[in-house]
């Protein structure tokens, strides 16, 4: 079995990145659920990474064995950077697509992040971890998002926001309590850096202040799931950029120059001020200099 599935994973990998890769527009969602079948097979390093970790205290072999080198793993890693490979394609494909430019850029774009997302929660911490890297490389692509449609801002609703809920689940965190919490640090950094990254074009968008209050939301979830001290040193820089980025582009003045229209700043605030755990990441509320 371990042999057939070696074959079979060689033979995938040389369709996606070979010299002369054969994905087509027909065959891409199929390929992106094979790699993500066979980064999900991947999770069985947990089992080495959990095992290795509960005999630190006794003597350690001479060459402890890693979860990567193990098969299923090795390929789960791979596979996740062959998801990220592909979205090399989706411009093309979006382009030659028949279908109305929203749906084709859901058609093209959604199966590589809802994979990207599912390995994100793999309980193999390497997998893990390179999911979150393309998973972040994906989300700054130059073509994901335009000023010419909205389809994109489902990066949030579809894929970062269901990406934490999970996290936050019990079954989630027990499936790795020590690499856990550091992910759900890693995934609120994340949604802060996109936010960020986007902000001039959410600023157009009618959604930004839902969108900004549901941030809000979710950062005060993970502040009161435990991970309290880790968001405040790690993603506390966050709190100052929303107040000089979102507020007035480093001039902190006319706090209404992003929100005057639905008194979003006003709201802001509000939300901010009643949120106990939320209030200790450093926001800057009063400008200085």
């Amino acid at each position: 079995m371990p042999e057939a599935a070696a074959r079979v994973f060689e033979l995938l990998e040389n369709v996606v990145a070979g010299k002369s890769p054969a994905v087509t527009a027909d065959n891409y969602e199929s390929a992106v659920s094979l790699l993500n079948s066979f980064a999900s097979a991947g999770s069985v390093g947990a089992v080495i990474e959990q095992k290795r970790e509960r005999n630190g205290t006794r003597p350690k072999p001479a060459k402890p064995s890693k979860a990567r080198d193990n098969p299923a793993v090795s390929h789960g890693i791979r596979a996740v950077s062959l998801i990220y490979r592909l979205t090399n394609r989706v411009p093309a494909f979006v382009e030659q697509s028949h279908l109305e430019r929203h749906e084709a850029w859901t058609t093209y774009w959604s199966p590589i992040f809802h994979a990207l997302r599912t390995q994100c929660l793999n309980p193999c911490r390497e997998i893990r971890h390179q999911a979150f890297s393309c998973l972040q490389g994906s989300l700054l692509s130059t073509d994901l998002a335009s000023p010419d449609h909205q389809e994109w801002t489902a990066i949030f609703g579809e894929v970062l926001f269901p990406l934490i809920s999970r996290l936050l689940k019990p079954e989630v965190y027990q499936s790795d309590p020590v690499g856990m919490s550091e992910t759900r640090v890693q995934a609120a950094t994340l949604l802060c850096r996109i936010f960020l990254h986007y902000l001039v074009l959410l600023s157009e968008w009618d959604g930004m202040l839902d969108l900004w209050l549901k941030i809000l939301d979710i950062l005060d979830r993970l502040m009161n799931s435990g991970q309290a001290d880790s968001l405040v040193s790690k993603s506390g820089k966050y709190g100052k950029l929303f107040y000089w980025r979102v507020i007035g582009g480093g001039r902190p003045r006319e706090p209404e120059k992003y929100y005057t229209r639905d008194g979003g700043w006003r709201i802001s605030c509000a939300s901010i001020s009643r949120r106990e755990r939320l209030r200790d990441l450093d926001w800057n509320m009063e400008a200085s200099g």
